[in-house]
């Protein structure tokens, strides 16, 4: 295979750092939020309690360039061996994975903002507008989590189907985001 029809398999590199990026970002805010809970309160509680919130900003801002990038710059094509209505649910899948993690990350805005905390990105930060209160934070917590669940099991999903057609269709399909 050529270089130029391998480029075209390919996403461009700003796509794959894009992904990546939030990639990382994502697994990251899931397992500080994890350490955070099982730590004593203190310093390192309130750090991870603020990178938290600081990916999970992170992870909206680069959503939206994301989706500009996209409306922009087509994705490669699929593999020639996937059916129409494979290519159906692939395309369904992303847009769900999209969907949940702007609800996710926008929904922890809303927490963050409703308990009148800040979100800190080191040289500015976002400070809520409303007055802190926890009671009427509680539901948007638990909407927060609820969709950060489904956001995981969407993720795990889209990486079982990566390996599924890495390693059983054999159609190189992570040659796409490497």
């Amino acid at each position: 295979m050529t270089d130029a029809v391998i480029a075209q398999d390919r996403y461009s590199a700003i796509a794959r750092a894009l992904h990546w990026s939030m990639a990382l970002l994502i697994l990251y805010a899931a397992l500080s939020i994890f350490i955070k809970d099982e730590m004593p309160r203190g310093m390192i509680r309130d750090f991870l309690s603020t990178t938290h919130r600081t990916a999970g900003a992170l992870v909206l801002v680069l959503l939206v360039l994301r989706v500009i990038w996209r409306i922009f710059h087509a994705p490669p094509p699929l593999p020639a061996s996937m059916t129409p209505l494979e290519i159906r649910v692939a395309h369904l899948a992303h847009l769900s994975l999209y969907i949940l993690m702007a609800l996710v990350t926008l929904a922890g805005v809303a927490l963050t903002m409703r308990r009148g905390s800040t979100i800190d990105f080191g040289f500015f930060q976002i400070v809520s507008p409303l007055p802190a209160d926890r009671a009427a934070s509680k539901p948007i917590k638990e909407v927060h989590e609820i969709l950060a669940w489904i956001l995981f099991t969407g993720i795990g999903a889209h990486i079982a189907a990566t390996i599924w057609h890495q390693f059983v269709r054999r159609d190189n399909i992570l040659a796409r985001m490497r």
